[in-house]
């Protein structure tokens, strides 16, 4: 009987182990992590969960791609604006950093802060595991608040085993 209990209390620990190594391992585990850093105002930890030139990259393609669709494109907007990409990237990464570090992303909805690439940035103070869609296959993953049609963000693993958000996508109005 000890030895059955024994055994029981091995397979049930090897299970639960290899569950948690699994989970680890998730773009849900990610998320989990970028928010709790958000919520202790750690932005170090919070920017290691976010690829900020991928980030602003995309940003801006969306939003040269959402002028075009509207017939406003300007060639010599979007040249310049990818001229100053760097500088473009370091403030993104500073404006991060200062708005989790003070907390103002936790509260972004009631001070009005403007979205990024689309997204509001109280949604990622807000953001919990259950209001998403997470769809992962192989090293990328797609991730899609619920309730929010046309928005979804690109994530992809890392060689050091986590996932980084690396791009928005804002899709035209009635596609999904």
């Amino acid at each position: 009987m000890k030895r059955k209990v024994l055994i029981i209390c091995i397979a049930a620990a090897a299970v639960l182990g290899g569950a948690f190594i699994y989970a680890t391992t998730t773009p849900h585990y990610s998320i989990f992590l970028l928010t709790r850093a958000i919520e202790h105002r750690d932005p170090e930890a919070a920017l290691k969960y976010l690829d900020i030139d991928s980030l602003a990259e995309s940003a801006a393609k969306n939003l040269f791609a959402a002028s075009k669709r509207q017939g406003k494109g300007d060639n010599h907007l979007a040249a310049a604006v990818f001229m100053n990409m760097p500088s473009i990237k370091d403030g993104l990464r500073e404006y991060l950093t200062s708005l989790i570090r003070s907390g103002a992303i936790l509260e972004a909805g009631q001070k009005g802060l403007p979205p990024i690439a689309g997204f509001d940035l109280h949604e990622f103070g807000a953001l919990t595991l259950w209001r998403l869609d997470i769809t992962a296959e192989g090293k990328n993953a797609m991730v899609r608040i619920k309730g929010k049609p046309g928005q979804s963000a690109q994530m992809k693993k890392t060689a050091e085993g986590y996932w980084k958000f690396v791009g928005v996508t804002l899709e035209e109005p009635g596609k999904d």
